[in-house]
């Protein structure tokens, strides 16, 4: 019953997630359909041309030559049919679908009113890789480690059924033993794959880390500690991967022994049916095949069930995502709040005994430009959460006049695709004309017109193909193509150099024109061209000169 319950729980995330895509369950049928009829095809056509060639030369009636020549053509068949139908078309179409999805799970998430938690910390990351992952397990395992084996093992004990009932019982009953023997090792070997994919991206992450920043850890003289942790999550890697191989080694056994034992029971009780004369010794050899599809059955069921708990998981959190409840967010929206885009009033929020923001009050009319100044660790991020909604606060509330608004980090998101696809939030239809023109505004046209295939150099995971500049502008661009009514920016320059940092803030102004903008800075310069500066400091808000 447990099996059965994780097997429904699982059919019903991935049918919510297939049904927010558009005209996607026909090619995902046609894709399933391909790989199931594949291994049907494979089990009726080469036992039953061997079953014909064995006969054939037991009888002595002169046609071993034309049943062997059969036999050939068969296997020439199925290997057509497995080379070009499987791993060809099933396997281009089942790469496309895989990519559109990941691609329509991103593009559902940017295209949220509030896009903002993406880019928050590591929710970004964490949604990636459930959306990877739910996709590889959808289009891949589910259909590789569950649906063939289980068409392979049907198909086996039908043709077993045909040629004699009993067969197919003992088949079924060997089939059971090996879900037996593999149901204590199949879920230790998924939980150990997880633990090292775990591992080695806690060492992925501190290798990175250290590279770079080794400047501020020598500086602090925190190398040792940053090396001891490396070493330690390195020891726990290599444990998990030798506790993995273990498991996996334990699997396989348990397979082998299972296919032996299928095997063994196949000729005894085909021996003695065809000396019975009940079946002839050509199907005695094809039972064995059938009954082996049958052992390949319930290994694969049990491998794709203990596998499909982290599918399932990963599902789960992509739709929880997707489905973030409006009075998730802190903020809440109030058109009558208008012509002001947004009101902070009377806002208190304390951390521990940090006062961050006493008894703040805030006014930001529709389209004008706001600088919010003051020193590090006094808060300005904090506020620019509080405004957002993504930051409760002890006493006051925030309103914004619209739902369209956007927040800009200073550590921004992107994500595995082309710079086009992460400027236009993975839209299928984008618009050419203005993403030239985002591109135009932000200064990054030379860069992008020097790459050979320009908007559709490819990103990789995190943006780590680019240096923080272009990625800081990406998500700049991201945000301006988005057409936001409000626009809250974190330190959009800081990693820029003065030049470039300065023609990001012209394209900005003449972008955003009759936008409302909230920028965060340290550079008093920048927050002269605002109409408006706040300084913000020891927890009191106040208006500056600029």
């Amino acid at each position: 019953m447990k099996y059965l319950s994780t097997l429904r729980d699982t059919g019903a995330v991935f049918c919510k997630l297939l049904a927010r895509i558009r005209g996607f369950y026909p090619l995902f049928a046609l894709s399933q359909l391909l790989s199931l009829s594949m291994d049907f095809v494979y089990t009726l056509m080469l036992a039953r041309a061997f079953q014909s060639v064995i006969d054939a030369a037991i009888s002595g009636n002169g046609l071993l030559l034309s049943t062997l020549l059969r036999y050939v053509c068969a296997a020439l068949a199925v290997v057509i049919l497995w080379g070009f139908g499987d791993n060809c078309l099933c396997n281009r179409l089942q790469d496309r679908l895989q990519i559109r999805f990941r691609r329509e799970m991103l593009r559902s998430a940017l295209a949220a009113p509030l896009s903002t938690p993406i880019d928050l910390g590591d929710f970004g990351k964490r949604y990636a890789a459930d959306a990877k992952a739910a996709a590889q397990f959808l289009l891949r395992k589910i259909s590789s480690a569950i649906l063939s084996p289980l068409a392979g093992g049907i198909g086996g004990l039908i043709l077993l059924a045909l040629i004699h009932p009993l067969l197919a019982f003992t088949a079924l009953v060997i089939g059971l033993l090996t879900f037996l023997l593999q149901k204590r090792h199949v879920p230790q070997a998924d939980a150990y794959a997880t633990e090292q994919s775990q591992r080695e991206s806690d060492l992925s992450a501190g290798m990175y880390d250290m590279a770079h920043n080794l400047p501020v850890l020598r500086m602090f003289g925190a190398m040792g500690m940053v090396l001891e942790r490396i070493r330690r999550d390195n020891a726990a890697a290599m444990q998990a991967g030798i506790k993995l191989r273990r498991a996996t080694l334990w699997q396989q056994s348990c397979l082998l022994l299972a296919q032996f034992l299928q095997t063994l029971a196949m000729v005894a009780v085909g021996s003695a049916l065809a000396g019975q004369g009940a079946i002839s010794i050509g199907e005695i050899f094809a039972c064995i095949a059938y009954g082996e599809t049958v052992c390949f059955m319930f290994d694969g069921v049990s491998s794709g069930l203990a596998g499909a708990q982290s599918g399932r998981a990963a599902g789960k959190r992509v739709l929880c995502a997707l489905d973030l409840p409006p009075d998730i967010l802190h903020a809440h929206i109030d058109a009558s709040i208008q012509p002001n885009a947004l009101v902070m009033r009377c806002v208190s929020l304390r951390f521990g005994e940090r006062i961050l923001l006493e008894n703040a009050s805030l006014a930001v009319r529709q389209g004008e430009k706001v600088a919010l100044i003051g020193p590090s660790g006094s808060g300005k991020t904090t506020l620019a959460k509080v405004l957002c909604g993504l930051q409760a606060v002890d006493s006051g509330e925030c309103s914004l006049a619209s739902a369209r608004f956007c927040y800009v980090p200073s550590s921004c998101r992107l994500f595995e695709g082309s710079i086009a696809e992460n400027i236009t939030g993975f839209a299928p239809e984008a618009d050419g004309v203005k993403l030239q023109s985002v591109i135009r505004l932000l200064g990054l046209n030379e860069w992008i017109d020097s790459l050979p295939e320009g908007c559709e150099t490819q990103i990789e995971a995190h943006g780590d193909n680019l240096s923080g500049g272009q990625r800081q502008r990406l998500a700049l661009a991201r945000a301006m193509y988005a057409e936001n009514d409000l626009y809250i920016l974190d330190e959009p320059t800081a990693a820029l150099d003065a030049a470039s940092a300065q023609r990001v803030i012209d394209g900005l102004l003449e972008g955003l024109k009759d936008k409302t903008i909230l920028l965060i800075t340290h550079d008093s310069e920048m927050a002269a061209r605002m109409d408006v500066c706040y300084k913000i400091e020891n927890g009191a808000l106040q208006e500056e000169g600029v």
